[in-house]
């Protein structure tokens, strides 16, 4: 009996990959105890955190100049996209917050605001 090194997949004895992730095999006695890389899931969490963060200062700042509100917000969605790349828990509200940031800098720029 094999079991895939990254998932813990179980799989047939005559299997070189593992079908679920396509990690590499090994055999394993009776009553396996499969490794889960369980940092796959918590590398991006800070890069997440950081971008909510700065996607709430990006808005607030973003009502009094709009230069800082841009660059505020546009280094939070860096920093959530790399979040969603290394597949985060929060990737989705960092991306929103950063979004919102960006778009209160951008009507606040349509409505006159300072610069």
């Amino acid at each position: 009996m094999q079991y895939c090194n990254q998932c813990g997949c179980q799989m047939d004895d005559a299997a070189t990959v593992c079908p679920n992730c396509g990690g590499t095999v090994h055999s394993r006695a009776a009553n396996p105890t499969p490794h889960f890389d369980s940092t796959s899931q918590t590398d991006g969490n800070g890069y997440a955190s950081a971008a909510i963060t700065l996607g709430v200062i990006g808005c607030i700042f973003a009502w009094f100049s709009v230069r800082i509100g841009l660059a505020v917000g546009g280094v939070g969605l860096f920093m959530a996209l790399i979040s969603a790349y290394k597949r985060a828990k929060y990737k989705w509200p960092a991306i929103l917050v950063s979004l919102a940031a960006l778009v209160c800098a951008a009507v606040n720029s349509l409505i006159g605001g300072a610069f």
